[in-house]
């Protein structure tokens, strides 16, 4: 790291930028930079560059198999295009299609002549939110399922969840993609798509579970509530620190390893498969968090 002294004239602070990275990227007497303040107080410094444009994507493919095209749609939404097109050489069933889990997770989605279009731009900039926010949805879904099993409004939580996600990839995926100043750090990107990762699966396996599931679901209640009070803390200063994964390893721990002995308990191992898993991308986040900080 290269360490360098604030010095003052008047009412202005600065530094001086290294003279290696100046000859680097041309920066010359009339060059520009661009300054960009980071969610925990740090300031970075870019060279004066033209943002990646999106561009319009057109596909043709040879493929009539519905899981294959769902997947295609999904790849061609989540990447940093203004639009696309696929098209087919034959004809599908637009409403079988749209039933598949992740294409009904994509909006904007359309069928014509067999072709199929998007042309959603939708640019959205703050991965920590969304990872919030999916973790919010993830908390109140549980306790609908403690306290009055509403199956309409557990249907409700699980669509939105999975919009959340897919929205969370495809910002993920064009911050990396792009040349644009990011907000968050790459690293931070990479634990952020983990930990939502393993929040899909989690729910995917939590709504096979019955009512009568009563005694597990319970079991979940305190342990969602500090995954989410964890994730909460994000954009402090220093991000998720070591005490509060520890704590949250330690809560994962509690829950009762399950002995898989049917369908219901190979549900219920998966779901504190996919906790525990959270809890070590946490932890790892911590370490990185701590080695920046000091």
């Amino acid at each position: 790291m290269d360490v360098r002294k604030v010095q003052k004239t008047g009412n202005m602070h600065y530094v001086y930028l290294p003279t290696h990275w100046c000859k680097k990227h041309k920066i010359t007497s009339v060059s520009n930079v661009s300054l960009e303040e980071g969610s925990r107080g740090e300031l970075s410094i870019f060279p004066d560059i033209k943002e990646h444009l999106n561009k319009d994507l057109v596909l043709h493919v040879k493929e009539d198999n519905l899981d294959t095209i769902a997947k295609l749609i999904v790849a061609c939404y989540i990447n940093p295009a203004n639009s696309f097109k696929i098209k087919l050489d034959t004809d599908i069933d637009l409403n079988k299609l749209l039933l598949q889990k992740r294409v009904f997770a994509v909006e904007f989605v359309e069928l014509d002549n067999k072709t199929i279009f998007c042309e959603s731009g939708l640019s959205v900039s703050d991965p920590e939110s969304l990872l919030k926010t999916l973790s919010r949805r993830i908390k109140s879904l549980v306790h609908v399922m403690v306290s009055d099993y509403d199956e309409s409004l557990i249907e409700k939580y699980e669509e939105e969840i999975d919009k959340g996600k897919v929205l969370l990839e495809k910002v993920v995926i064009s911050s990396l993609a792009s040349n644009r100043i990011l907000k968050v750090k790459a690293i931070d990107l990479h634990y952020i798509s983990l930990i939502a990762y393993n929040l899909e699966n989690l729910v995917d396996n939590l709504i096979q579970l019955k009512k009568t599931e009563t005694a597990f679901l319970k079991s979940l209640v305190l342990v969602v509530d500090s995954l989410n009070q964890v994730i909460e803390k994000l954009t402090t200063v220093h991000g998720i620190g070591e005490e509060e994964a520890i704590a949250f390893i330690n809560q994962v721990n509690s829950l009762k390893e399950i002995e898989v002995t049917n369908v219901s308990a190979y549900y219920k191992k998966r779901i504190r498969d996919c906790l525990m898993n959270v809890s070590e991308v946490l932890i790892d986040w911590a370490i990185t968090n701590k080695l920046e900080a000091d």
